[in-house]
């Protein structure tokens, strides 16, 4: 029987229907009073409908969707370096007592993931390098880590397919966190009546979704921020330089976060 060849999406398309599922995730969310009251990102959203329309592909004509992920981790570095951008040594100043509870529980949950994983690993066979994958590396440390690690997996055990491996469980833990955490935290806020402490703060990430004045965005102001974050990526990657130097091995969007 003759293969079905795959339906190859070049790097161009790709970056331009990556554009075009975000902005349909935002019209979701931004629409779907379930969605925005249960937080669920609107990159999740129009990641969903994605998902739905290649599987629908898959199961109809047998053709499966290949993206190719060239420009990937260009913005992968970008958006991380935006992230720096926007942290202020004021904002760990003003956590205080809750920020440090919250770090404790990240480092639990850490360590706790990598258990798991191991576990994992040990029931399918697996090498113990693959715990990290399975674990924090993916689920706390998200795509960005796996893109970065998977490959330095793969070398040490010889083993192929791990970075792909540790995308898919990082895209699950991504969704599962958004599904989960979402309702979750809807619930925790309605049952004991939170409300924020500084109500007239802007937001740190995200734009509100009501109508609500805002710094006006023109194109100076944009090409000036993108030349910043090409200024911060820049550092970012001589400093990289500068860490393997010493025996330092970090992904290449830590400093350019820092």
């Amino acid at each position: 029987m003759t293969e079905i060849a795959a339906i190859e999406i070049n790097a161009f398309l790709t970056t331009s229907i990556a554009f075009l599922v975000f902005l349909i995730g935002a019209e979701l969310t931004r629409k779907s009073a379930v969605l925005r009251d249960f937080n669920i990102p609107e990159p999740v959203s129009g990641g969903l409908v994605t998902a739905l329309m290649t599987m629908v592909i898959y199961v109809l004509w047998g053709r499966a969707v290949e993206f190719d992920l060239t420009a990937r981790d260009y913005f992968l570095v970008m958006f991380f370096t935006g992230i720096g951008l926007n942290a202020q040594l004021s904002d760990l100043a003003r956590g205080g007592k809750p920020l440090v509870i919250l770090l404790l529980l990240t480092v639990l949950i850490i360590l706790a993931q990598n258990g798991i994983g191991l576990v994992i690993a040990q029931f399918f066979d697996l090498p113990s390098e693959f715990s990290v994958i399975l674990g924090s590396g993916a689920l706390i440390g998200g795509h960005g880590t796996v893109i970065a690690w998977g490959p330095r997996v793969g070398e040490a055990t010889g083993l192929a397919g791990v970075e792909e491996l540790g995308i898919a469980v990082a895209t699950l833990g991504l969704v599962a966190a958004a599904l989960i955490g979402g309702p979750v935290a809807k619930f925790l806020i309605n049952r004991h009546d939170l409300t924020p402490r500084q109500p007239e703060a802007e937001l740190a990430v995200g734009v509100p979704y009501e109508d609500q004045a805002s710094e006006t965005i023109t194109h100076i102001s944009l090409m000036r921020t993108i030349l910043w974050m090409h200024v911060a990526m820049v550092l970012g990657v001589s400093a990289l330089e500068g860490f393997q130097a010493i025996g330092l091995d970090l992904p290449v969007f830590v400093p350019c976060l820092l």
